[in-house]
């Protein structure tokens, strides 16, 4: 499905800016790759063309055209680039700079898993879901022409993916003139502006360089060239410890299946295991890919087939389907052969694994499918019988079913009903999603917003304008931001250079400290480049004195991520510092008052009442629910230089971590023993 352009970086761009999680390696640009990693590609459609280039240093350019707007996008070492986006279209939390290939995935892939180079000649798809063919065009080059079949919508997709050796990266001469440069600070500084006056790629990056430290620039060069080695598949890594650091566990007596949690963790290369908080092995590194246990089950990949383990290690559903989702209300979709349906946690096949091509997971008892050969929908509840799809609604409570909405046409939008026939005929740049009963729209660079049937509430008069939160839209008159409320009058008047929408957050609680007593709305503005906290009456509770400010979620918690002098910290709504800035980077997602930093290109985590639970020490880190213990607050997955990985408690104590001796990956317990392999010694006396 094509999707608009503010949509479409989140879902064409795979990987996470500068955060690159070992399960997102690719393989090097050579004739053997599959599908999922071409070094260069252009598409287009009947809405859309888009051409993505991966040159040789890890650096990428995207464009991608719909309509008639055009996006341009620089991945470039150290700084992204983006020009066609206005600023309220760019969030950088969502900003991915590994995009991979524009296609709808796997139609290819199904047809030849072997890669581009098994193609030797002109080869027909007959695919149940798309019909053409795929054309060689020299070694590793190869043209694409399908068409996509669905009852309401055929989508036409054409276009050449390239696997050949990547090109050189953009010369520095390369005009980058009207580009922003996205970080974390809005409104983003444009090349070419007084803040930034230079015009090439070449004069940005000596502009760059010169204002970091000679160690920023090492830690730049060594995390690239991390990458790099990625990026390339290799196994780099060299041993961190010495034979004769060797301490071995006392050998466990118990069994250790037995009372025990595990987690999954990846203990070679490329496998993954189970271990228990002991940092014992319990389950052998088998499996491509191994998922948390969901009570007595888990999700595990082997040799591309999924299937389900229990806590012994035995399967209890062997692994055949191609794609498996969690278990959802004892139900779990699955596909196999192209086809797909549902099961339950014994294997038994609850919905006929036939020609249904949604992957898709149950919610309050029901879920929907998709009929692969007429694209009509049908609903159904847990047992596996078809309802209809009122009775689907009135248990998912469905969000599509909420109209009038917006629909695209010809370019321009409209409101539909429930029958999709239009109430509003198309005629603007844009039309917003509905929130407290009122349509923010575009039309002309202007802004204004419409009732459900189409009529003007607040005319078209604002030069910029935020949809309605917590009973106040942001709008810009002449150059500055205040709050409007749905009748259009100012409740603040327009002031600020920027501003973020209000978010209720709690300011007390009741005499049983069971629930909120009271809240407030407060928001992030900034004046004269200076960010505060505002309430909903304009005042500032929290002075205009930082260089930037976001309002940490949940908002529930009233924490904003502040910036000064160029570094990030935390700050509560009054703005008392709780984290001293001292960050180059803030999570604004809290996690039971946990928060995710980084300092050159490292992560720790802090919690919000100032202490540093972890140093800024590990390449990655990820906060996950306790599975083992739902009364805990979270569990930290870490993530270093291969092969370090393993997991620690909320205090950041290591329970258990992996490491490398005599060329071999090994297992350590918190106190730094290894567990695994028992015959370590004997495998290095070997090598020697």
């Amino acid at each position: 499905m094509i999707m608009k352009i503010r949509k479409m970086l989140l879902c064409f761009l795979a990987v996470q800016i500068l955060v690159i999680t070992f399960s997102a390696i690719s393989h090097a640009a050579t004739c053997s790759n599959n599908w999922r990693s071409p070094s260069s590609q252009t598409m287009e459609t009947e809405i859309m063309t888009a051409s993505m280039t991966d040159y040789a240093d890890i650096e990428r350019y995207l464009t991608v055209k719909q309509g008639w707007k055009t996006t341009h996008v620089y991945f470039l070492q150290g700084v992204l680039l983006v020009k066609g986006l206005d600023d309220d279209e760019i969030n950088y939390d969502n900003i991915f700079w590994y995009p991979m290939m524009f296609m709808q995935s796997g139609v290819l892939s199904k047809a030849f898993p072997q890669g581009p180079c098994s193609i030797t000649q002109k080869t027909p798809i007959a695919l149940t879901e798309a019909e053409g063919e795929v054309v060689p065009e020299s070694q590793g080059v190869i043209a694409y022409d399908y068409t996509l079949k669905g009852k309401q919508n055929v989508k036409h997709f054409k276009g050449v993916m390239k696997f050949t050796p990547k090109e050189a990266a953009p010369s520095d001469d390369t005009v980058v003139k009207g580009f922003k440069i996205v970080n974390r600070t809005k409104p983003y500084t444009v090349i070419g502006s007084k803040d930034m006056p230079v015009t090439t790629l070449g004069e940005l990056r000596h502009a760059l360089d010169a204002k970091k430290t000679p160690k920023e620039r090492e830690k730049q060069a060594q995390r690239y060239q991390e990458l790099s080695d990625i990026f390339a598949g290799k196994d780099t890594t060299k041993d961190t410890m010495k034979p004769e650091d060797i301490i071995m566990a006392p050998q466990q007596t118990t069994d250790l299946k037995d009372g025990n949690e595990l987690y999954p963790l990846r203990i070679t290369y490329k496998n993954w295991g189970y271990v228990n908080k002991a940092g014992q092995v319990v389950i052998a590194p088998i499996f491509d890919i191994a998922e948390f246990f969901q009570g007595r089950l888990a999700r595990v990949r082997i040799d591309r087939k999924w299937g389900v383990i229990d806590k012994t290690g035995r399967f209890v559903i062997a692994p055949q389907y191609e794609e498996m989702g969690p278990f959802r209300d004892g139900l779990a979709c699955v596909q196999k052969n192209g086809k797909t349906g549902f099961i339950n946690e014994s294997g038994k096949i609850i919905v006929p694994i036939e020609n249904y091509n949604l992957m898709s997971e149950f919610k309050n008892g029901v879920a929907i499918i998709l009929k692969e050969r007429n694209g009509d929908r049908f609903f159904i509840d847990k047992n596996g019988n078809y309802i209809t799809e009122d009775q689907f609604c009135e248990a998912a409570q469905c969000s599509y079913r909420k109209t009038p909405r917006s629909m695209q046409k010809d370019k321009k939008w409209g409101l539909v009903n429930a029958k999709n026939e239009f109430i509003l005929q198309p005629q603007y740049d844009h039309i917003y999603k509905e929130k407290d009963g009122l349509f923010l729209v575009k039309k002309e660079e202007r802004y204004g917003f419409i009732d459900k049937k189409g009529n003007f509430v607040i005319d078209l008069q604002f030069e910029d304008a935020h949809s309605f939160n917590e009973g106040l839209a942001a709008v810009k008159q002449n150059g500055k931001y205040g709050f409007i409320d749905t009748a259009g009058r100012f409740a603040i008047k327009p002031q600020f250079d920027y501003i973020h929408s209000f978010q209720n957050v709690p300011v007390g609680i009741d005499n049983n400290r069971e629930r909120v007593s009271f809240v407030d709305g407060i928001a992030v503005a900034a004046v004269n480049k200076k960010y505060g906290v505002i309430n909903k009456t304009g005042r500032y509770i929290a002075e205009p004195q930082f260089e930037s400010a976001y309002l940490c979620r949940p908002a529930s918690l009233g924490i904003v991520e502040i910036a000064k002098n160029g570094k990030w910290g935390l700050a509560d709504r009054t703005g008392k510092i709780l984290v001293e800035p001292q960050f180059d980077d803030i999570d604004t997602d809290l996690f039971h008052e946990y928060a995710i930093v980084s300092k050159f290109y490292k992560k720790g985590v802090v919690h919000i009442g100032g202490k540093i639970i972890i140093p800024t020490q590990y390449r990655n880190i990820v906060i996950y629910p306790n599975f083992a213990h739902q009364d805990a607050p979270s569990l930290l997955r870490i993530d270093n230089e291969l092969p370090h990985m393993g997991y620690m408690d909320t205090s950041g104590t290591v329970f258990v971590m992996t490491d490398k001796v005599c060329g071999q990956y090994v297992v350590k317990n918190g106190k730094g023993e290894i567990t695994w392999p028992r015959n370590i010694k004997e495998l290095c006396e070997q090598k020697n």
